[in-house]
C-alpha cells in the first residue's frame, strides 16, 4: 500500500514538474503576440517560437490583411531603444529550401531542425544536425542568401 501511493505521488510530482516546464518554455508568448497584433501590420499569427542566443527572441510566424507573410523577430525581454525586426516572407530563402540545400552538402548527415535565429542583428537560419563524425553541429546561414555565417560543432567526450 505504502509503495503504491509513493508511486502515485511520484506520477503526480512528474506530471505537475512536466506542466511548469513547458509553460515557462512558452512564457510570454501571448504578451508577445498581443504587441505585435498592436504594433504591426500582421493581423494573423501563424506559430512563435524562440531563439536563445547572446538574446533572446520571439519568432513569430504571420501575415498581414493583404496575405502577405512576414516573419517577426521581437527581442526579449523589450525595450525601447531594441527595435522588432519584420522580415518579408518572399524575400528570404525558405525553410525547404535551406534542407534541401543542406542534404546536398552534408549527404551522411541526420537532420534535428531547420528553425530561425537571430545573432549580431542578423537574421539567419539555425541548421542543427548530427554529422557523419557524430558530432552534433549548428549552422548559421543567412535566412537571404543560405551563405555560412557561423557554425558549432560539438563532440561528444562520452559515448
Amino acid at each position: 500500500m505504502i509503495i503504491c501511493l509513493v508511486l502515485i505521488s511520484c506520477l503526480i510530482y512528474i506530471g505537475f514538474l512536466y506542466h511548469s516546464i513547458q509553460e515557462s518554455k512558452n512564457a510570454g508568448f501571448n504578451d508577445t503576440k498581443e504587441r505585435v497584433l498592436k504594433n504591426t501590420e500582421l493581423t494573423e499569427i501563424d506559430r512563435i517560437s524562440k531563439f536563445q542566443g547572446k538574446k533572446t527572441y520571439h519568432i513569430l510566424f504571420g501575415s498581414t490583411n493583404d496575405q502577405d507573410e512576414k516573419i517577426v523577430f521581437v527581442p526579449i525581454p523589450s525595450s525601447k531603444s531594441e527595435n522588432i525586426t519584420i522580415i518579408d516572407a518572399s524575400d528570404i530563402l525558405h525553410e525547404q529550401n535551406v534542407i534541401d540545400q543542406w542534404q546536398e552538402q552534408c549527404k551522411k548527415c541526420e537532420l534535428i531542425d531547420v528553425t530561425p535565429a537571430m545573432i549580431e542583428n542578423k537574421a539567419l537560419w539555425e541548421v542543427t544536425y548530427k554529422d557523419s563524425s557524430d558530432r552534433y553541429t549548428f549552422d548559421y546561414l543567412s535566412i537571404y542568401d543560405g551563405s555560412r555565417f557561423q557554425q558549432i560543432r560539438l563532440k561528444s567526450m562520452f559515448n
